[in-house]
């Protein structure tokens, strides 16, 4: 229930209260102030106009009371039926969320890499991805670049650019499709945070280190914000990295950290 909800009810709440007590309070007065005047004989005619007075001054109170206690009422059946709403489609999105889960998981499992004569599949794939791809030709272009100048270090962008030129079309669909996972439940108006960790779980080291490597690619450019704003490197080994200071490429937070 939002702050707004919560604090029109306690307003609707102790209004009818209030009135409750003013109007139990009048009568109590009034038979308090019969008895003290007329403490031997309560005769009509006597009362009469003091039934009057009271009936007067209690009757729009009642009133009052009434079409609070109505509202209130009309106001609970409208909580009710948001609270329906709300659960609705909080099941709905669970419903999406997790059926886009499975065709993620689905799309991670028929991923395949030949290497040194060997088929790895599914979450394998991502180690051999990296090591003898990605981790391969930055050792290679590093060499290249000491032969030349022992104070320049590759160009990044260049292997990085390699790189996915090889693998997009075996890593592309599911890094594009992981974009797609994280982005709806970024859209969800509920706790999306405790979706996108449900994400984050799922990835290995080895996913996570060519997720990196992906949002500073042209590939990664819509993913690189999502990345930042949940953290999904929070679990990403420092020793994945092709360099220490590459990290320092992209913002923080994405690893859990707090921008300083």
């Amino acid at each position: 229930m939002t702050g707004g909800v919560k604090s029109q009810t306690r307003f609707f709440g102790w209004g009818i209260l209030a009135l409750a007590v003013l109007a139990i309070g009048l009568v109590a007065v009034f038979l308090l102030y019969a008895i003290q005047a007329y403490p031997n004989k309560l005769e009509a005619g006597q009362l009469g106009p003091w039934g009057d007075f009271f009936g007067g001054t209690l009757n729009p109170i009642l009133s009052t009371f009434t079409v609070l206690a109505l509202l209130y009422t009309i106001f609970l059946q409208r909580r009710e039926l948001e609270e329906s709403s709300r659960a609705i489609r909080q099941q709905n999105f669970e419903a999406t969320f997790f059926k886009m889960l499975e065709m993620h998981n689905s799309i991670l499992t028929n991923i395949d890499i030949h290497a040194k004569g060997n088929v790895f599949r599914g979450r394998d794939c991502f180690e051999k991805f990296f090591y003898l791809r990605l981790d391969g030709q930055f050792a290679r272009k590093t060499k290249q670049y000491s032969k030349n100048s022992a104070h320049v270090s590759p160009a990044l962008e260049e292997i990085i650019q390699e790189f996915w030129k090889q693998a997009l079309s075996e890593l592309g669909h599911y890094y594009r499709y992981l974009y797609d996972l994280t982005k709806f439940a970024d859209a969800y108006e509920g706790n999306n945070r405790f979706y996108i960790k449900i994400i984050r779980s799922q990835l290995s080291n080895h996913e996570l280190a060519l997720l990196f490597y992906n949002c500073l690619s042209e590939h990664g450019a819509k993913m690189k914000p999502l990345v930042e704003k949940y953290a999904l490197l929070k679990h990403l080994p420092n020793d994945l990295l092709l360099d220490p200071s590459h990290k320092a490429l992209i913002s923080p937070t994405a690893f859990g950290e707090e921008v300083t």
